[in-house]
């Protein structure tokens, strides 16, 4: 049984749970730096941040997602995390420069030498915060807002902006859309094919700003925190390997389908390694097998990494999680 006090929300939340006066907190995003910093310097780690459901797709108040939009004359076609980046920061975390003139994306014609008028929310926001955690900032580096966006104190106001100015680009929840503009297909990375915020893709967590709820709670770190992040993919009983989703994750993404890279493994049954693009993480997926070593599916484990450490050594730590698990996995029944 629960009692859940006042609705606190957020920071204010973040520091309920500093001072103990509560058990748990709901966030609908990541928790900042400075809810974090509190937190670690009384009880020497950070709070457990598990994501457990998604947001709204369009309801008012209840985390609906956030969209990117431009004047309906605009002939950009998507927008990339890098692009948005070098929209808005001063950092550049994720693109490396600036973008000033819509000609920076390729725009031809007229659209070429007209300058980028971007629009946001005044910090601090729950909706600017997302944006800034998703698409400004990369680890912990955490991205800055650049001098000369045209900050609104409310969301309200974001979408009219946008549709009385041919230059401009701005973002706001799906259901803060009250005005004839068009919304933009993101890709969290280039190369990536851009995903639209449609109902279906926001439901399964597809699109790149659907928004979730967090539960913080304070559990000091387990036997492992040598991982940054586990993911487990498995395949429901009776149903072929190409049904494989993913079950359970401290990165989100729960209902994803396996991808090419899964399916591989399930299929050949060996490892397969490789080093995270910020050059942090060890990332290790392996075979998951249930307590009769009956294969369930994968597990991708992240394991915190410098340049020189034994990737044969992380490779056995991996393995050595992965067994724990199965002694407590009956069969991949217990999942669904």
């Amino acid at each position: 049984k629960l009692s859940i006090a006042p609705p606190y929300a957020g920071s204010v939340g973040a520091q309920e749970l500093v001072k103990e006066n509560l058990d748990f907190v709901f966030v609908s995003r990541e928790l900042k730096p400075d809810d974090i910093a509190g937190f670690k310097a009384k009880f020497g780690y950070d709070p457990l941040s598990v994501p457990i459901c998604g947001g709204s797709y369009r309801h008012f108040g209840a985390l609906d997602a956030v969209v990117f939009f431009v004047h309906k004359d605009n002939p950009l076609q998507s927008l990339t995390f890098e692009q948005i980046d070098a929209i808005y920061s001063s950092t550049h975390h994720l693109s490396g420069k600036g973008a000033a003139r819509w000609g920076d994306f390729g725009l031809p014609g007229e659209w070429a030498e007209l300058p980028i008028r971007p629009y946001g929310i005044k910090p601090w926001n729950g909706f600017e915060e997302f944006v800034r955690q998703r698409a400004l900032s990369k680890g912990s580096a955490r991205g800055e807002w650049r001098e000369g966006v045209s900050f609104e104190k409310v969301v309200f106001p974001m979408a009219k902006l946008v549709a009385s100015d041919r230059a401009g680009i701005g973002y706001s929840g799906v259901a803060y859309l009250d005005a004839p503009v068009r919304v933009l297909p993101i890709a969290s990375a280039a190369g990536e094919a851009p995903v639209a915020p449609t109902y279906e893709n926001v439901a399964l967590a597809k699109y790149p700003l659907s928004r979730l709820v967090f539960f913080n709670v304070n559990k000091a770190p387990g036997k492992h925190p040598e991982a940054a992040h586990l993911v487990m993919h498995v395949t429901p009983p009776g149903r072929p390997d190409t049904d494989n989703e993913i079950i359970a994750s401290n990165i989100g993404k729960i209902g994803k389908k396996a991808d090419d890279d899964d399916l591989r493994i399930l299929r050949t049954g060996h490892p397969e390694t490789v080093v995270s693009k910020t050059g942090d993480r060890f990332n290790v997926s392996l075979p998951l097998f249930d307590s009769g070593r009956n294969t369930i599916g994968v597990v991708a484990i992240g394991l915190r990494y410098k340049p020189g450490d034994d990737k044969a050594a992380l490779v056995r730590t991996a393995e050595r999680i992965r067994d724990e698990l199965r002694a407590q996995i009956p069969s991949a029944a217990r999942f669904f």
